[in-house]
């Protein structure tokens, strides 16, 4: 008698695992359109920083990141003048990486090609002004809790003397 029980209780508890267990094999997708959603940035997410600006309020927290972006490439010119064949001073678009370690990256330059022409090598020292920037925290993706790559623009002036003045 106590082995049928035995045999029987064993039974129940594979029968029950079975049953209730079967969820674990359902197969469940997720929709291009909800992970696109999912993946768009918001308001709850956390935009990279610096060290410097992470204690801040979060609506000062980009301007700080901007700022410390700016000084310091203002610095790298300040130390390394640029030299053009004709004096010139343009505004510019950076299209900036910071991927999910905090590394920063040039990703692109908008600018005229008259500059591109008369600045010699331009993209190259702007890249080397944007690996002089420090580690930054990278973008947190909130909804996952996950550092994430972030692109940004940042406008910066270009101002260039030739070597005739």
């Amino acid at each position: 008698m106590r082995l049928f029980n035995n045999n029987l209780t064993f039974a129940f508890s594979a029968l029950y695992f079975l049953v209730s267990g079967c969820f674990l094999f359902e197969n469940t997708t997720v929709s291009q359109a909800e992970i696109k959603k999912s993946s768009k940035w918001n308001e709850a997410d956390q935009p990279p920083t610096f060290e410097a600006c992470k204690d801040l309020e979060e609506a000062i927290q980009w301007n700080c990141f901007e700022s410390e972006v700016s000084q310091s490439i203002q610095a790298y010119f300040e130390n390394n003048p640029l030299i053009a064949e004709q004096a010139v001073e343009e505004e510019i678009m950076l299209t900036l990486v910071v991927n999910n370690e905090g590394q920063i990256m040039l990703d692109e330059v908008a600018s005229s090609n008259a500059l591109k022409s008369n600045i010699a090598g331009l993209e190259d020292i702007l890249s080397n002004a944007i690996q002089t920037l420090p580690v930054a925290l990278p973008a947190i993706k909130t909804n996952v809790g996950e550092a994430v790559a972030s692109q940004f623009q940042l406008p910066i002036l270009i101002q260039a003397v030739s070597p005739a003045e």
